[in-house]
């Protein structure tokens, strides 16, 4: 079993939003938009169970936006 945990909180808030998309870029909904930007505080943390991963994740407003292109 392996917990991974991740937050923003370990930069300053200007630079928190643009570590949330940089961590987040390997998701296939990569274009993110929050009206938080200026204090962006995010946690996620994942349990590691084999092949199946569980994940608990907080966040303030965001926006996840896909192009038909990444739908696909």
């Amino acid at each position: 079993m392996l917990v991974t945990e991740f937050s923003t909180e370990v930069v300053e808030a200007p630079e928190r939003f643009a570590l949330w998309k940089e961590a987040t870029a390997q998701l296939p909904c990569n274009r993110l938009r929050s009206n938080d930007r200026d204090d962006f505080r995010a946690k996620v943390r994942v349990l590691g169970l084999g092949e199946v991963k569980v994940c608990a994740a907080a966040f303030p407003h965001l926006e996840v936006m896909q192009t038909a292109k990444m739908i696909r």
